[in-house]
């Protein structure tokens, strides 16, 4: 071992990757923002925009529970590769960042684009 810790044969990844990894990292944390957002709109929908406190409408409705479910599950699937990839090196690592890459731009597509 060295005096960093790690193994002797292990090389600091590339510049590729360390950008790969940001990027994804960057897309995952957004997609858990946005799914905490979504939370509150629907949380919001049933309180405050139902006229409980500004005595508007009798009801809004929110995101929906299917685009809560299906933005939690792609939050959770991408955080969990993005663990992976931070956690790993070479093509492993590539492969995870691009999967992150891959169900941030499923869950925007199904629930915003299509």
């Amino acid at each position: 071992m060295s005096r960093t810790g790690s193994r002797t044969g292990d090389a600091p990844p590339g510049p590729v990757l360390r950008v790969l990894r940001e990027v994804s990292g960057a897309l995952a944390v957004g997609l858990v923002v946005l799914t905490l957002v979504l939370a509150a709109a629907q949380w919001l929908s049933g309180q405050w925009l139902s006229g409980q406190w500004l005595g508007g409408p009798a009801t809004v409705s929110g995101p929906g529970t299917g685009a809560l479910i299906g933005h939690g599950a792609g939050a959770l699937l991408a955080l969990l590769l993005q663990r992976a990839a931070d956690r790993s090196r070479g093509g492993r690592a590539v492969v995870a960042s691009l999967a992150v890459l891959s169900v941030v731009a499923a869950v925007l597509w199904i629930w915003w684009w299509r």
